[in-house]
């Protein structure tokens, strides 16, 4: 009798390390999956808070859809066509429709602001989701360099703004015409 007593204990003490074990593997998978949860909410955090911040001012005087001037175009081009929105980015094409590139793209994609004392700073993006993936690169590795162009914001009025490119003081400048465009202000 004293025989099957042990046998049974020893029977029950495996049967409470297996117990053991597989609560152990239930804590183990519970934890990792709570880990995972957090990485993913963390990286969600980061793109929402990258996404809504600005890099300097967005004056409402110059939100809105722009035709650049040109006197000449050797290129067949046409003139480019800006919708500079109020949170900062921005859509633009070529009047002529020709494509942006290499993808066949005919809109393009830039964010944009100002600083003072008279800089208007654009920074060039292939789609809005390079940019995010470039602020998440940013948040991670510090401040990339590329696509940024500072112009300097020479003049500017309800209707009418000229540009010239800060390359030293010879900079060429651009004026651009306030105007309506449906096909640059209907893209997202």
């Amino acid at each position: 009798m004293t025989k099957h007593v042990a046998s049974f204990e020893r029977v029950g003490k495996r049967m409470n390390e297996r117990r053991s074990n597989k609560a152990s593997g239930r804590k183990l998978i519970l934890f990792g999956l709570l880990a995972i949860f957090l990485m993913i909410s963390a990286g969600i955090y980061a793109v929402i808070s990258a996404r809504m911040q600005l890099k300097g001012t967005i004056p409402s005087t110059i939100v809105g859809t722009w035709r650049s001037v040109s006197t000449e175009d050797p290129h067949g081009l046409g003139d480019s066509i800006w919708d500079l929105r109020g949170d900062g980015t921005a859509r633009w094409r070529l009047s002529s429709g020709k494509s942006l590139g290499g993808a066949g793209n005919t809109i393009g994609y830039f964010e944009w602001w100002t600083e003072e004392p008279n800089a208007l700073v654009t920074h060039q993006y292939s789609s809005e989701a390079a940019a995010m993936r470039a602020r998440l690169i940013n948040a991670a590795l510090g401040a990339q360099v590329g696509g940024r162009t500072d112009f300097e914001l020479v003049e500017l009025s309800e209707n009418e703004f000229k540009l010239r490119a800060k390359v030293g003081k010879g900079g060429k400048e651009i004026t651009y015409r306030r105007t309506n465009d449906p096909t640059v202000e209907a893209v997202p």
